[in-house]
């Protein structure tokens, strides 16, 4: 009997985490300002764009300013993480307009306003909102974690604008360094810092490199480099990330053919590994 009942405990064991599998993420910001400034119906283009997130495991959101906007995409979704960063700060009219979505769970999260803007009615009017970065470290399995940076930094080609995207980098390095050490990471969104301007071009490279982030367009060999939507990445002694695909994303336009937004819905699909214990 003691044999039965050994085997039987066998049977129904529960089995092992998963040391590996897939992770489709996806960066899109989605022109959520008023319809006075976009010239077009915002609240409609809302409501269509949700649905299409549910394809995506992770999806870094920028201006989503509107609560309504956003709870208007948390209805029709189907992930099980909406992390949505709202507060305001320093008496702006808007809040930072940063969401993060995703199927896996919400471990941990780390929000932080960036310091310095450049702008209020002019020069893209940066200071109008509280623009910082949200951090979700999220469970790939129960013995795996990522963390997931979503952000969306200051636009505008004056020298001040440059200037502030430069501390607002400062600021970025500072917190991953300490808050995600040892993480792999994810690292998305509008980082409004054009390749083809050698100075911006700079500021991306010393992102990546005080980060060691490696760019996902760049390692897929694709022909769309100067996007300022970025999907960076890199990986940890503990898991090893590969990204396999990306994507300037075709479903994300309307029955007209015209784009949803003002950006790209770009995508990456990656791959992850858990490094064997020795």
């Amino acid at each position: 009997m003691l044999i039965l009942f050994f085997t039987a405990c066998q049977d129904f064991a529960e089995p092992p985490p998963p040391i590996g599998g897939s992770l489709s993420v996806l960066t899109y910001n989605v022109h959520g300002l008023p319809s006075l400034v976009t010239g077009d119906n915002t609240n409609q283009r809302i409501a269509t764009i949700g649905p299409l997130l549910n394809d995506f495991d992770v999806i870094g959101l920028q201006e989503v300013f509107n609560n309504t906007h956003h709870d208007t995409l948390v209805a029709k979704s189907t992930h099980a993480t909406h992390l949505a960063f709202s507060d305001k700060k320093f008496g702006r009219p808007s809040s930072s307009g940063l969401s993060i979505f995703s199927g896996a769970k919400l471990v941990a999260h780390h929000h932080e306003h960036y310091e310095h803007c450049y702008g209020t009615l002019s020069n893209s009017s940066d200071c109008m909102a509280a623009k910082g970065f949200q951090i979700a470290r999220l469970e790939l399995s129960p013995t795996v974690t990522i963390d997931v940076l979503n952000t969306h930094m200051d636009a505008g080609s004056a020298l001040k604008d440059q200037q502030a995207r430069e501390t607002q980098i400062e600021q970025m390095i500072t917190t991953v360094t300490t808050w995600s050490a040892n993480q792999p990471m994810i690292l998305m969104g509008d980082l409004n810092l054009h390749p083809e301007v050698p100075t911006q071009q700079k500021s991306i490279l010393r992102l990546m490199k005080a980060l060691n982030l490696q760019d996902s367009c760049e390692q897929t060999g694709c022909t769309e480099t100067k996007h300022i939507d970025r999907i960076l990445y890199r990986s940890s002694p503990k898991l090893q990330l590969s990204v396999q695909q990306w994507k300037n994303e075709p479903a994300f336009f309307d029955t007209k053919g015209a784009p949803m937004s003002d950006h790209p819905a770009l995508s990456a699909r990656f791959s992850w590994q858990k490094t064997p214990e020795e």
